[in-house]
């Protein structure tokens, strides 16, 4: 394998989970915020206990009804989009190890 092929299968798995993790932060720390601001949402958090805070926005009716995708998308609470991003780097790094799997099994029957 040359070697900036090893190289780049050595950044795979890293990649798997910072780029789905990192967009789910960008989404809930810069994008949804903005969003909400300039549909006029406002924010609700929910604490579980001391440390922990979950939060989401609520529209009017007439908003909600002008928008639904957005609002939807606005009425989910971070955490949901945070457990989405872990869940999408879970699958993408199982689909990596999954295909080096199968990938050796047939450099193995070969020869």
């Amino acid at each position: 394998m040359p070697r900036s092929r090893t190289r780049f299968r050595a950044l795979m798995l890293p990649l798997c989970v910072a780029v789905p993790v990192g967009v789910a932060i960008v989404l809930n720390a810069i994008v949804r915020p903005w969003l909400a601001e300039s549909l006029d949402g406002a924010r609700r958090t929910s604490f579980t206990n001391a440390k922990s805070a979950d939060g989401w926005w609520e529209f009017s009716d007439p908003v909600r009804a002008a928008h639904p995708a957005a609002t939807s998308f606005l009425e989910t609470s971070d955490g949901a989009i945070a457990i989405a991003g872990i869940a999408v780097a879970a699958l993408a790094c199982g689909a990596l190890l999954a295909g080096d799997g199968l990938r050796r099994s047939e450099e193995r029957k070969r020869g």
